[in-house]
Parts: C-alpha cells; sequence; structure tokens
C-alpha cells in the first residue's frame, strides 16, 4: 500500500519568521555552568522558537542538552509535542509497512542544527560536534522513540538511517530503513514497530 505524502516543508528564511513562537522549555542540567549558559543564550532560544513557529508548532517544546560524560558525547535532543502533527505521515507508512517518508522530518532538524551552529560560531567551535535528536513520546508505553542526524552534516540536512525505541522491559530496539535514503521501509521486531507508530502519531488530546 503506497502512502502519498506532499513534500517537504522549506525552511522559511529569518526575515520571514513570526514574531513569536512556541515557549522552549530548556534542560541543561549535565552541562557546566559555562555551557549552560552557552546553550541558554537566550537571543539563540527565541530565533529557535520562531523557527519552529514557522512550521506551525504552537505548544511548548521540550530541549534537552546532555553531555555523557562516559562516552565523551553531547546531543541536543527536542522533544516533539504529543498534539503535533509532524510525524502523522510516518505513522501511517509504518503502520502499512509502506516506504517512511523521514526525510519529512529533515526541515525540523535543519532548524535544531541552526540553533547549533549559531552558538559554535558564537562561543565554542566543539559545539557543533554535539548530535541532533528529534524524540516522539509514547503515550501507550509511557517510554520514546528517537531518530538522530548523520555525521558530518552540520546543516542537518539528512535524517539518520535508524529510529531507537525505548521499550519497556526490553530495553533500546533499533529500527532501521531498508534502503541507502528515505522514504523507505523500517524494520524491526513487531513490538518496537508498534510503540514507533504509536509514538509518532500525534495525540489530540
Amino acid at each position: 500500500m503506497a502512502i502519498e505524502v506532499p513534500g517537504p516543508t522549506p525552511l522559511a528564511a529569518d526575515a520571514e519568521l513570526p514574531a513569536s513562537g512556541p515557549g522552549v522549555l530548556l534542560d541543561t542540567a549535565s552541562l557546566s555552568p559555562l555551557y549552560a549558559n552557552f546553550f541558554g543564550t537566550q537571543e539563540t532560544l527565541r530565533l529557535l522558537s520562531r523557527r519552529l513557529g514557522a512550521l506551525g508548532l504552537e505548544a511548548s517544546v521540550a530541549l534537552e542538552v546532555r553531555w555523557d560524560e562516559e562516552h565523551k558525547a553531547g546531543s541536543i535532543t527536542l522533544f516533539v509535542p504529543e498534539d503535533d502533527r509532524t510525524g502523522e505521515r510516518l505513522a501511517d507508512a509504518v503502520k502499512a509497512g509502506a516506504p517512511v517518508p523521514a526525510q519529512h522530518l529533515g526541515v525540523v532538524m535543519q532548524i535544531l542544527a541552526k540553533y547549533r551552529s549559531e552558538l559554535a560560531e558564537r562561543f565554542d567551535l566543539r559545539i557543533l560536534a554535539f548530535g541532533l535528536r528529534l524524540a516522539f513520546w509514547d503515550r501507550q508505553t509511557g517510554s520514546y522513540c528517537s531518530v538522530g542526524d548523520v555525521l558530518n552534516d552540520p546543516k542537518g540536512e539528512q535524517v539518520g538511517p535508524c529510529f531507537r525505541c525505548l521499550v519497556p522491559a526490553k530495553g533500546a530496539q533499533e529500527l532501521c530503513r531498508d534502503g541507502e535514503a528515505w522514504p523507505a521501509v523500517i524494520t524491526g521486531e513487531k513490538r518496537g514497530l508498534r510503540m514507533l507508530e504509536s509514538a509518532l502519531r500525534s495525540d489530540p488530546s
């Protein structure tokens, strides 16, 4: 069964952005005070909010910036609001076993990449090494699925090949595309695929 989807939404130019956007709830608890100040720069957060607002996001978003000391790696994760329809077309494709148009998440990934690059240019180029992730909360399991960017893509133009779902009682499951590029069929265990579909689907309540 084919899933018909429109083309990706283009990224709005800064001059065309709305005056305001959704609130950004920033969590930098794992960072040093210096880096927490970098990522909490109000001017850059306002731009991030306005860019998300240009996509139609209205509900407040959670943004988690973490540093993993054990693996010496940083990450920037945007938790997509539960009532947002960004993942709806992907959920339909996962359910149908059809090619999943995950490239449509690229515009949100590019917004995160702009936030990252602007901070790197202003404060510390090492910020460019922080990975990007979009996370989708699954109300049915009380857990979430996420997808990241790819290495050596500073503009965030490519969506990574795998979703990662934290399945209760089973741990993390990798659900990866069957092919070199999106759209592609996602393969993996049935329980993980069901959770991914549920997480990607918006909750209108």
